[in-house]
């Protein structure tokens, strides 16, 4: 079979759709503010100067003592600016609420106490890979809890787990409102209803979908204001609320094995699934690898009465009697995010010898029609572990087509250094045109992967 890599035709079809769907899921900003009128403000600032990416702004105030607001804010006026103000603390419940007033179909929500600025636009990239699910940022500690604090049944289709929003995410609009109608649903009664503000706990699980998770360098700003959480009983609620979100899901699928109460087939695109951290210097490219730092987690059984507290935090990977602690100190010592940093100092390493089918790979975010990508890879695994790699590029993830091995223009291996650079004017024609590249073994390795750097060559 013949191996021409793109057409044009197949470049602009995918540059339209990828335009369709940027119209379809326009984004709005969600800031909730309680006391922290300084986070507020930064984070306004900074998503009023992505004004290509924000196209409009809400500002929940769960401060029913304080009516907020442009003056408050530092904003004299703008039209893409909505402030409600809350007669109530309705807590998490007000980030789906203001989504649900959002006139977009996708709302990026984060705490008003984290730097957004070098991960805001490969999540936003990233969400349109697959906007029926969750996207969201955190740090390696937290990704590889929630990593832990998934489940899956296939004889009940089961296939979800948890991820945290605060520190950035994006979801759709669509998927807000759905989730507000679970909480009123499974949630308002007497026994429960005080857990409809603690709403973060179920969302992510009831879509019962695996999130889409980056982990990477966060900025974070502690003005020493409190939680809108202080002053209430916060652990024991997450507790309950922990349990209930994934006994609710778990009851529902196996004993009603046709109801589409909740979504039952998994997400198409498997990529948005992987191990993967955002350039954290530039935001410019994204580094992923099928790679995850627990092995065969689908495999991982889950049984509701034996495992129920699995997502909650008495499952952490720093309790003495985790059992994954060993893969959670590498983890953190060689995680994707190191590879993205700007320093060679810090590497990302596989925990095993590297396997038929293992690859890593990177999202430059759009496809990158100007022919002239130039980017460079530091490594420590052995210079023929690299060389041996397939190289595959792709437009939208799904349809990979391999570098013709005959031809290494453009591939330029640096003689006494593990250094090797790419210059994509120099590829086969049909080949310099795409927005992913992976390199993939085909064979089974004595040696792990192990990359230092990933750079742009501007």
């Amino acid at each position: 079979m013949l191996n021409n890599g793109f057409n044009n035709h197949e470049i602009v079809l995918e540059l339209v759709r990828y335009d369709q769907l940027k119209d379809h899921y326009q984004l709005t900003g969600i800031i909730l503010h309680w006391q922290r009128l300084t986070g507020v403000q930064n984070l306004l600032k900074t998503m009023l100067e992505f004004d290509d990416l924000f196209v409009d702004i809400i500002i929940w105030n769960n401060n029913p003592t304080k009516n907020l607001t442009l003056t408050d804010l530092l904003i004299n006026s703008n039209d893409r600016i909505q402030i409600v103000n809350s007669k109530v603390n309705i807590k998490d419940e007000a980030k789906y609420r203001a989504c649900e007033l959002a006139k977009t179909n996708a709302c990026f929500y984060a705490d008003d106490d984290w730097d957004v600025r070098m991960y805001v636009r490969s999540l936003y990239s990233h969400f349109l890979l697959e906007p029926t699910i969750l996207h969201a940022m955190t740090d390696q500690f937290t990704y590889f809890t929630n990593i832990m604090w998934t489940f899956f049944d296939q004889t009940i289709d089961l296939h979800t787990g948890f991820s945290w929003i605060g520190c950035g995410s994006v979801f759709s609009r669509e998927n807000a409102i759905r989730h507000l109608k679970y909480l009123e649903y499974f949630l308002d009664n007497e026994q429960n209803r005080d857990l409809i503000r603690q709403g973060d706990q179920f969302f992510s699980i009831w879509m019962n979908q695996i999130p889409a998770q980056f982990n990477g360098r966060l900025l974070h700003s502690d003005e020493g204001a409190s939680s809108s959480f202080d002053n209430f009983d916060f652990d024991t609620n997450q507790y309950r609320a922990s349990v209930l979100s994934i006994k609710i899901l778990e009851k529902t699928l196996r004993s009603s094995p046709y109801s589409k109460l909740f979504q039952r087939n998994r997400a198409r695109n498997t990529l948005v699934t992987y191990t993967k951290s955002p350039c954290s210097y530039n935001d410019r490219f994204i580094f992923f690898t099928n790679l995850l730092p627990i092995d065969n987690l689908e495999q991982i059984p889950f049984n509701i009465t034996t495992d129920l507290l699995r997502g909650t935090r008495r499952n952490l990977p720093n309790e003495p009697n985790c059992p994954y602690r060993e893969e959670h100190v590498f983890f953190e010592d060689f995680s994707t995010a190191n590879a993205v940093d700007n320093n060679t100092k810090t590497c990302w390493k596989t925990r095993h010898s590297v396997k038929r089918g293992d690859f890593y790979g990177i999202d430059f975010r759009t496809i990158q029609i100007n022919a002239n990508l130039s980017f460079s890879i530091q490594y420590s695994h052995k210079k023929s572990l690299q060389k041996r790699l397939q190289i595959f590029i792709s437009l939208d993830s799904y349809k990979w087509l391999p570098l013709p091995s005959q031809n290494q223009l453009g591939i330029t291996y640096k003689k006494r250094k593990k250094y090797v650079s790419f210059h994509t004017r120099l590829f086969p024609v049909g080949f310099q045109i795409f927005r992913f590249i992976k390199f993939m073994s085909l064979v089974d390795e004595e040696n792990p992967f192990h990359i230092c750097e990933i750079r742009l060559i501007d």
